[in-house]
This record gives structure tokens, C-alpha cells and sequence, in this order.
């Protein structure tokens, strides 16, 4: 007999290769196309300047639909709970996405678990939630009902997952009375070189820092550096986004941030795009990469250990799926904590 759970895990198999299909990465798939329609419609989606939110660019939507293609790829929803009935027990998501399709994944897993899911959005992310909605609608085989957006406050809901910019002290104090799952992971994050990184090392290291305009909690903010370390191959990497000045948001980001340097003489390293310092306060800005030193003997201390750019060994050729991994267990992990109703 095939049970609910292998059904959802051949739909979720299936949208997961239509995916990278539509992203022409058919090698990391061994079938043809499922929805060819579907297909299509990712394409054209792609291809539209206009993507609502002016902070999702073309490139950022492939590299974030590749992400979730290839989480999904390894999904299991056998290690969901189950609710019964189906749609008996709701669950919120409050989505402020800082990259493309944040929260996609969550929004299916949960539909796969037979939570009734309500997520708010703004309406600048209407074309992506449009676009998740219409994914769910051709393969998850009925479960669509159960998945509705609104820009309105949420109705009554059991638990609440929050996904993108963190929630401010009035809306922690909101949700105190509630099962919250808070995901947008606030901070600084901040790597330790040895000096002694590859080439590749350091493209990984770039795109740790720039990839989507460095806007996600999990790009680089700050790096520690030995004393009198070259800043010259790291920056060479950083060349491939140089685009990004092109970007009004962006570009306004750094513009504020290299005037306030300038006018404040303070020590800094203009890219044309990035600038770099060591002041403190200018840590965890848009468009700054702090850095700081530590002495060759420090390293030798068993209290230090390097940090970048590839030691949870899950980068592969994006260095951001092995941290969209770890969230991706934490919101298992929060499902199963589930009330009552649930197998």
C-alpha cells in the first residue's frame, strides 16, 4: 500500500527536478519533466525584471531556486508528524524574506505535515508567494487548499514560524503567548582566515560576503585576519559583484556608509562597491566588510580555531545550503513539538 507520506515525497521529488530544469541544471537530475507548464511559468518568472521586491535580481532568484531545489531533493516527510485531521491545526508564518523564496521550503514541509498554513507577507513579495502558491498547486496533490497569503493580520492560528528580518521588541512581546519559531537568526556573522586559503577558498569567501547584496543573516559581516595578511586576492574575488553598485538600494547603502567614513577620517578601503574597515561601528552594515587582526601565535592557542570557509564540510558549490540545511532541521524539529492532533 502506498502511504500519504510516499505520495508527498514523489510530489516534492518531482518539483524539485522540474526546478532545475527550469534553471537548465537537468545533470542533477535523472528524470524527464513532470510539468513542462510548470516549468515554463519558473522560466518566465525568471526571466521578468519587475520581480516585486527590488532586491531579488535575476541572478538571486536562480541561486535561491537551486537552494531549494536541492534541499527538497533530499527531503524526507517521513520525518514529519502527521496531523489528522488534515487542516485541523494552523500554522502561521510571518515571511519578510532578506533573499528570494525564504521560507518556501518551511511553507512546504508544513503543508506535507497537514498543517493549515496562513502566511503574512508585504505587498511587495505578492509575484513570489504567486509563484510558491501555483508550485504547490501542481504538485502537491490536494494539499494547495490548505496554503493561503495575506497582507492582513493573521487569523487564529496554533504556532507561528517568523522567516527573514527579525521581529521587533513589540512584536516578540505579540507573540509571547504563542509556540513562536523565530528564524531570522539576528547578528553578526564572522569568519577567521588563516591566510593560506585557495583560490577557491576566497571565491566562497566572496560569496559569503556579497552574495544577495549581503542583506541575509547568514553573509559574512566581519573577518579575522593574521597581522599583515593581503587583502589583495580576497579582493580580486569580490570583483564578480561589483555589478551590484549598479543597484539603487545597494548603492545608497554604500554611498551613506563611505561618506560617513570620509567625513568621520576614518581608515578604510574603498572597492568601488564594498568598503572595508576596522572601526566597530560600522560593523554589520550593508556594503562594509569589518576586519580586525590577530597575532600569528594566537592561532596556536586551543581556545582558537578557524572558522571559514568551509568547515561544516556541506558547502558544495553554494555556501549557503548547508546553513538553509540546519534551519530546515530546526523547523522539523518544531513541527514535531506539535499539540494535540498529531500522530
Amino acid at each position: 500500500m502506498i502511504s500519504r507520506y510516499d505520495v508527498c515525497k514523489a510530489d516534492i521529488q518531482a518539483m524539485a527536478a522540474d526546478l532545475m530544469h527550469a534553471l537548465e541544471k537537468p545533470e542533477r537530475v535523472h528524470s524527464g519533466l513532470h510539468n513542462p507548464l510548470t516549468v515554463n511559468e519558473v522560466k518566465h518568472f525568471l526571466e521578468q525584471e519587475d520581480t516585486g521586491n527590488r532586491w531579488f535580481v535575476r541572478g538571486d532568484n536562480c541561486l535561491a531556486l537551486g537552494m531549494l531545489a536541492s534541499l527538497l531533493m533530499g527531503f524526507d516527510p517521513e520525518k514529519l508528524p502527521r496531523i489528522k485531521p488534515s487542516g485541523s491545526r494552523v500554522l502561521a508564518f510571518r515571511l519578510r524574506p532578506l533573499m528570494p523564496f525564504e521560507g518556501a521550503e518551511g511553507i512546504i514541509a508544513a503543508l506535507c505535515a497537514g498543517y493549515r498554513c496562513v502566511v503574512n507577507i508585504t505587498e511587495e513579495n505578492r509575484k513570489q508567494a504567486g509563484l510558491i502558491t501555483r508550485l504547490a498547486k501542481s504538485y502537491l496533490n490536494d494539499l494547495e487548499q490548505l496554503l493561503s497569503f495575506t497582507t492582513n493580520p493573521l487569523p487564529r492560528f496554533d504556532a507561528i514560524v517568523n522567516y527573514g528580518s527579525p521581529l521587533s521588541k513589540a512584536g516578540i512581546g505579540y507573540l509571547s503567548g504563542h509556540r513562536l519559531l523565530d528564524l531570522s537568526e539576528p547578528g553578526f556573522t564572522t569568519i577567521i582566515l588563516s591566510g593560506n586559503e585557495t583560490g577557491q577558498d576566497l571565491s566562497r569567501v566572496a560569496d559569503r560576503v556579497c552574495a544577495f547584496f549581503g542583506r541575509t543573516p547568514w553573509n559574512v559581516r566581519s573577518i579575522l585576519v593574521p597581522e599583515g595578511y593581503d587583502f589583495n586576492p580576497l579582493l580580486e574575488e569580490m570583483e564578480r559583484y561589483r555589478w551590484q553598485a549598479l543597484h539603487a538600494g545597494y548603492f545608497n547603502h554604500y554611498e551613506y556608509s563611505k561618506a560617513a567614513l570620509l567625513t568621520g577620517g576614518h581608515m578604510h578601503t574603498d572597492t568601488g562597491h564594498l568598503l572595508l574597515t576596522t572601526n566597530e561601528s560600522f560593523r554589520g552594515r550593508l556594503a562594509v566588510l569589518h576586519y580586525s587582526f590577530y597575532k600569528p601565535d594566537e592561532i596556536n592557542s586551543p581556545d582558537f580555531k578557524l572558522s571559514g570557509p568551509d568547515t561544516d564540510g556541506r558547502w558544495g558549490q553554494n555556501p549557503f545550503e548547508g546553513m538553509l540545511k540546519k534551519r530546515f532541521e530546526m523547523l522539523g524539529k518544531f513541527l514535531y513539538q506539535s499539540p494535540e492532533g498529531c500522530e
